[in-house]
């Protein structure tokens, strides 16, 4: 008995993430499958040969047959992920205030909740237009002064502020690579935003509607931020400090930047634009994707 175009499309889904260890629940499945189906649609195909001898299903976790194991995995990582979002929404709370700063979001791994205890936490930022690199330079300086940011070797907990764009480019598909499937999954549809308004959530979706053309049942994470609101101390200090120009501090970053982000500025991994920086020189979606690629060939073929 072959499998129906939905049934591979389930059982792709459910192997791309068990290369990262991680069993999914019945709603992240239909969140992160890349085909149009309704619930009871993925529910009926679960049930019914040869799908049903693929999968298991445990505590209500799918995941590959015999890798039930997963679920200890998913239980301690979620633990250690929830621990650091508590850390990350006490930092959002501080940062949020910091000149051109307007939104502020998880990502990654701590975002799907599926991080090691050593992991560091990615941190997205959005700024008013063509201030990206102004609010980098200050959040940046405040985080080293404090021994906040990840060393070699010493990056449990530590905040990373590596991914930023203004409100103008918040459209990150630029960062995509072909069947980027990696990407998709710990990238924009995984974020969560940890303050910032309404209209900065629905403003970052709607550049990033070009998600919903490759995963067609994406919802969007949860809004539950920090309630954020442009005080009046905050806007004297962008007042004051409005005349540092944008270009020079970009121009000064780039300087003092270590030249392993410039050797890896490829538009992808690494973005060093006017209106996005994004800085993930150790970016290994090439690897994952492989992996992806031959873990899905391997089951189907099984």
């Amino acid at each position: 008995m072959e499998l129906t175009d939905l049934q591979q499309k389930i059982l792709k889904t459910v192997a791309r993430f068990d290369a990262l260890d991680r069993p999914l629940t019945l709603l992240e499945l239909v969140n992160y499958l890349d085909y149009q189906a309704t619930l009871e649609d993925i529910l009926r195909e679960l049930s019914q040969k040869p799908l049903k001898d693929r999968l298991e299903e445990k505590q209500g976790w799918y995941c590959l047959s015999t890798r039930s194991d997963l679920i200890k995995i998913k239980n301690k990582r979620y633990r250690i992920a929830s621990e650091k979002i508590k850390i990350a929404r006490r930092a959002a709370r501080f940062l949020k205030h910091f000149p051109w700063v307007r939104g502020i979001a998880i990502y990654s791994s701590l975002a799907l909740k599926n991080c090691r205890d050593e992991s560091d936490i990615d941190l997205f930022f959005v700024t008013v237009p063509d201030r990206a690199w102004s609010a980098r330079f200050f959040v940046n300086i405040a985080l080293k002064l404090m021994r906040l940011r990840p060393y070699e070797g010493n990056t449990k907990n530590k905040l990373c502020p590596s991914y930023f764009a203004d409100e103008n480019h918040l459209n990150l598909s630029v960062a995509n690579h072909a069947n980027d499937y990696y990407y998709y999954y710990f990238g924009p549809a995984s974020f969560i935003f940890l303050c910032g308004t309404p209209e900065i959530r629905e403003k970052f979706i709607h550049a990033n509607n070009w998600v919903s053309d490759i995963l067609p049942n994406h919802k969007q994470p949860e809004f539950t931020p920090t309630l954020y609101h442009r005080n009046k101390i905050q806007l004297l200090i962008e007042k004051i400090l409005s005349p540092l120009s944008e270009k020079k501090l970009r121009r000064l970053q780039l300087r003092i930047l270590p030249t392993k982000y410039l050797k890896s500025c490829d538009g992808k991994k690494v973005i060093l634009d006017g209106g996005i920086i994004k800085l993930h020189n150790n970016d290994k979606r090439g690897d994952y994707n492989l992996l992806f690629e031959e873990k899905i060939e391997k089951i189907l073929h099984a």
